[in-house]
């Protein structure tokens, strides 16, 4: 008798139960459906990024490439806009928007992609600075690639280059 009437008591736990595991499902699928959107604004992110650090490397090596294959830079720079002599670019140009115009830069590879390049002179030390005639003259350049898109802010890429004359 007693079973019988334990089955008959009806007072809706497993209805209160059932509908609290409900919410409980739901904000986990919120909360993962939140997170998977994160992640993927992350990885575009990370996506665009590499795009232009790439772009901007690319500028550089191609300015690289070309004073490499100059026998002379120096003798061409009245020639190249984007040679510029000793102490002529500082820091605050190269963050400077209007530093990156046709007049003090190139185009390389893309429309928004653009190199330059900066002399230091002699490198001190050994073969550079002595007077032996059958010695050559090593000149240290600072290359500079950027890359700044329509959607983005700059990425610009600094590497050396030392050329031997």
């Amino acid at each position: 008798m007693k079973e019988i009437s334990m089955l008959n008591n009806e007072d809706g736990t497993v209805l209160v139960l059932a509908l609290i595991m409900l919410v409980l499902l739901t904000l986990i699928g919120i909360s993962a459906t939140t997170t998977s959107m994160i992640e993927t604004r992350i990885s575009g992110n990370e996506r665009v990024y590499k795009q232009n650090f790439y772009a901007a490397e690319a500028a550089s090596m191609h300015c690289a490439q070309d004073m490499e294959e100059r026998a002379n830079p120096k003798a061409d720079a009245p020639t190249l806009v984007w040679l510029h002599p000793l102490n002529a670019v500082v820091d605050s140009n190269i963050r400077d928007d209007s530093f990156w115009t046709d007049a003090n830069s190139a185009v390389s590879i893309t429309g928004n992609t653009r190199l330059l390049a900066s002399s230091e002179g002699l490198v001190g030390g050994g073969a550079g600075t002595s007077l032996d005639m059958t010695k050559s003259t090593v000149h240290g350049y600072r290359i500079y690639g950027r890359c700044r898109p329509q959607n983005s802010g700059p990425t610009i890429i600094e590497i050396g280059f030392r050329k031997a004359f």
